[in-house]
């Protein structure tokens, strides 16, 4: 009888790592929430000992919040990639088309536009900044106001490009994040309206986690790179890809 049941353990766990195989080789490709993810994490492990070598281990605080931050979001990134398989298979460009691929970040070596440490009072001002916009756009998700958000992500992120002008500061966590919460709302517009309203739940969902972005874990990334660049070491700049989020808005607001 132990034997029998142990069996038909094996059996069923047999099915599903049989099914799981086949829907993962038929989906990887589309995973692209979580498959960007991973590959952040990849690149962040692979230059964690480069600039930690280069700067007498004052960058692993850096290299170790990038990675476990993103070792956190990946089991919400795979659910958010499962609910966007059946729009995918309508030919709708959800999720993946909010991000975009890593391959083409600059080179470790690359050295900082930046170098300069920002003041207690100035890191203040961005910290305050953050959290004005996030109520601003947690306010906008509840009546699905995509437009209102990446309205607000393009407020925020020209204030963060004017304050690393004047300060000769780099926030690049910062910007990538809004970046990709911008490009994400933008986006929405035209998938809420492919999808008929369809996609809608997911959408928010996924602002939602993008939202939860701009927190005092990313402001404190930047902030503990900043004395990495002062030693000529381009950490987090070199290793996000550039998002055209502002492009595509530019754009739009002309029209």
């Amino acid at each position: 009888m132990v034997k029998r049941r142990y069996k038909v353990i094996f059996l069923i766990l047999g099915i599903l790592i049989f099914c799981f195989g086949i829907f993962y080789y038929n989906t990887k490709d589309t995973m692209c929430f979580s498959g960007h993810l991973s590959d952040a994490i990849s690149v962040n492990k692979n230059r964690a000992s480069y600039y930690s070598d280069n700067s007498n281990n004052l960058s692993t605080v850096v290299s170790d919040s990038l990675i476990k931050n993103e070792k956190t979001l990946l089991p919400v990134a795979w659910l958010i990639d499962l609910r966007a398989q059946k729009f995918i298979k309508d030919d709708i460009n959800i999720i993946c088309g909010d991000f975009v691929d890593m391959v083409n970040i600059a080179t470790k070596e690359i050295l900082p536009k930046y170098t300069h440490v920002v003041s207690n009072e100035v890191f203040s001002s961005l910290e305050e900044m953050f959290a004005q916009q996030k109520s601003k756009m947690e306010a906008a998700l509840k009546d699905e106001d995509y437009l209102n958000i990446a309205s607000h992500a393009s407020e925020l992120l020209h204030f963060i490009e004017e304050l690393e002008i004047k300060e000769e500061s780099s926030f690049c966590m910062s910007k990538h994040v809004v970046e990709s919460l911008g490009y994400g709302a933008f986006h929405a517009l035209d998938n809420d309206k492919l999808s008929q309203g369809k996609a809608q739940g997911l959408l928010s969902k996924f602002i939602e986690v993008e939202i939860q972005g701009l927190s005092n874990e990313t402001l404190m990334i930047d902030r503990n790179a900043q004395y990495v660049h002062e030693l000529g070491l381009g950490i987090v700049c070199n290793d996000v890809p550039d998002i055209p989020f502002l492009d595509e808005w530019n754009k739009f607001q002309e029209n």
